[in-house]
């Protein structure tokens, strides 16, 4: 009963986290553009954000199996491995980031790139050690992280595409009409500000 439920909450973190993912990255660019391209925050600060926030949505779906796997271990009643992997992860994404900002072109994108690298080999290692101390899940992981890949694939394609054919639609509403024409990539003839005066 322990493994049917662990490997049915992993699967549907895996199937709901994926596509949520891929639609954050596809959109990242409209998304902060539309809440925060106001004032004093111009194109250039919209598109160093998303560059952040790609970076960040990486590690999505490792966060939430991570999540899940630390509470199998408590349920389990062990809590050191889980303690402890969370302060290699802490370790990690320090030195890592301080390497990636530092000495490579990545510059400030390289500490949520960190935190992401951090994140990813933490959760897997917890995944590791909870399959030996369990056995296997009782479904294959590999397989429904294949078919969240795809399906999230094919959705981030069809929400580009409908994205792509609406950006210059405008519906007379300035939200609407803002949300529908903040497009990626951002231009200096074709940007959001452009738009407003």
């Amino acid at each position: 009963g322990f493994k049917r439920t662990l490997s049915t909450t992993m699967g549907g973190i895996v199937f709901l986290l994926a596509p949520l993912s891929v639609g954050l990255i596809v959109l990242r660019t409209p998304f902060l553009s539309l809440i925060s391209e106001y004032g004093n925050v111009t194109a250039e600060n919209v598109a160093t954000e998303a560059g952040f926030l790609l970076m960040y949505c990486l590690c999505i779906v490792f966060l939430g199996l991570k999540e899940i796997t630390d509470r199998a271990f408590y349920s389990l009643k062990t809590t050191r491995i889980s303690a402890i992997t969370g302060v290699v992860i802490m370790a990690v994404n320090i030195v890592v980031g301080f390497v990636l900002s530092k000495y490579t072109p990545l510059g400030a994108n390289g500490i949520p790139l960190a935190y992401s690298i951090a994140a990813i080999s933490g959760t897997l290692f917890l995944i590791v050690n909870l399959r030996r101390r369990i056995g296997k899940f009782g479904f294959s992981l590999g397989e429904t992280v294949v078919k969240s890949v795809v399906s999230a694939a094919v959705m981030g394609a069809a929400v580009f595409g409908v994205y792509y054919l609406m950006r210059d639609m405008s519906l007379g509403g300035v939200v609407v009409s803002r949300a529908l024409r903040c497009w990626y990539p951002p231009s200096a003839e074709l940007s959001c500000i452009s738009f407003f005066p």
